[in-house]
Order: C-alpha cells, then structure tokens, then sequence
C-alpha cells in the first residue's frame, strides 16, 4: 500500500468548479451592467416642479441658523477649549500605566 496518497492534501476548488465560479461570476457582472445601463437610460415624466426661489428660501434658512451656530462657537469659545483639555488630560490619565509616574519623578 502506498501511503504517500493520504499525506497528499487534495485541491479546494477543482478546476470545473472554479471555472464555473468564474462564469457565474461573469454573468453577475453582466447583468449589473445591463441593470445600470437600464436605470439610467429610463425615460419618465418628472411630476414635480421646484420654483426657482426655492433656492433663496432655503438661503435665507441656512444663513441664519450658520451665523448661530458659528457666533456659538465664537462665544464659548473658551469653554470648549478646557472642556477638550480635560477630556485629553483624562485620556492620557487612562493609558498612562501606573508606575509612568514614579518613573518620571
């Protein structure tokens, strides 16, 4: 008996089958390509209509709420910045191993 067959270890895939993993692999991307071209060339009435002021109503949405927002910013300004440190002293508290301290001094 020829044992050498057992060691031998056996192929996943077998060329048929990967061959066929490849086809249907090609078919997949065949009909994507083919659901694309289909979603974009589709033809259909547009049944909605926005008026050309629309765009300055919503400017004069927009422009407010951003100078809120910014001038927040701006106020609390040093607010944030020592809210940002402490979280940053904090986190650097958390990683720093115990005995880094000792090691410093």
């Amino acid at each position: 008996m020829n044992n050498s067959r057992k060691l031998m270890p056996q192929p996943a895939i077998t060329c048929d089958r990967a061959r066929l993993l490849r086809s249907s692999d090609a078919a997949l991307i065949k009909y994507a390509a083919l659901a694309l071209v289909l979603l974009l060339t589709w033809n259909s009435e547009a049944l909605a209509y926005i008026d050309p002021n629309a765009g300055g109503f919503i400017a004069q949405v927009l422009a407010p709420l951003g100078t809120i927002v910014l001038s927040l910013l701006f106020y609390c300004r040093q607010e944030i910045r020592r809210f940002v440190r402490s979280i940053r002293g904090r986190r650097k508290d958390i990683e720093a191993p115990p005995d880094a301290g000792a090691m410093r001094k």
